[in-house]
C-alpha cells in the first residue's frame, strides 16, 4: 500500500529546494530530476528534454557546500546532449497512454528507507504536470522511469 494524493505542505528539503515547475524554454516538455535521499548527492541530475531531442542536463556540483540543495548548479542554458526522435515518440506515447497529466503529484511507499526521490514534470496542450515519486514503482512509472534513467546514464556519458 501506498500514498498517493497532493503534494504535502511540508516535505524534505532538498525535495522542498527541487525545480520550479515551470520550463525555461518554449519547445521543452519533459523535466527529470533524481535527488537522493541519502547523505551523499554526488548522482543527483536534472535535466530538460525538447521535441527536438535536445537535452540540457546538469549533474550535483558542490558548489553551494550547502547539503540541502539537490544540485548546485542550474540546468545549463545551452543543450550539452541529444537524445534519438524514437525516445522522444516513446515518452511522449507512453505519457499519454498513461494520462500522465491526470496522475496524483504526490505517490510515495509505506517502507521508504534511503533510494531517491525521482520528480518528473511534463507539459501537453499547454498544462504542464508535476509528479513526485517516492518509493513507489507500479508498472507506467517503472517504464517511464527506466526510460528516464536510460538518458540520463547516456547523457552522463556525454555531459561528464
Amino acid at each position: 500500500m501506498h500514498y498517493s494524493g497532493q503534494i504535502p505542505e511540508t516535505l524534505d528539503p532538498r525535495l522542498a529546494r527541487r525545480d520550479a515547475v515551470e520550463f525555461a524554454h518554449g519547445d521543452e516538455f519533459l523535466r527529470y530530476q533524481r535527488i537522493s535521499r541519502a547523505k551523499n548527492p554526488a548522482d543527483n541530475v536534472h535535466w530538460t528534454l525538447d521535441e527536438k531531442g535536445r537535452l540540457r542536463v546538469a549533474w550535483y556540483d558542490d558548489a553551494t557546500g550547502d547539503r540541502d540543495d539537490p544540485f548546485g548548479a542550474p540546468i545549463p542554458e545551452e543543450p550539452n546532449a541529444k537524445v534519438s526522435g524514437s525516445a522522444v515518440r516513446k515518452i511522449r506515447r507512453l505519457l499519454d497512454r498513461e494520462n500522465f497529466s491526470e496522475a496524483d503529484p504526490y505517490q510515495v511507499g509505506e517502507d521508504v528507507k534511503g533510494g531517491d526521490f525521482v520528480v518528473v514534470t511534463a507539459r501537453r496542450d499547454g498544462a504542464v504536470h508535476e509528479v513526485i515519486y517516492e518509493s513507489v514503482n507500479p508498472e507506467f512509472e517503472t517504464q517511464l522511469l527506466a526510460m528516464l534513467h536510460s538518458i540520463t546514464d547516456d547523457a552522463a556519458s556525454d555531459v561528464r
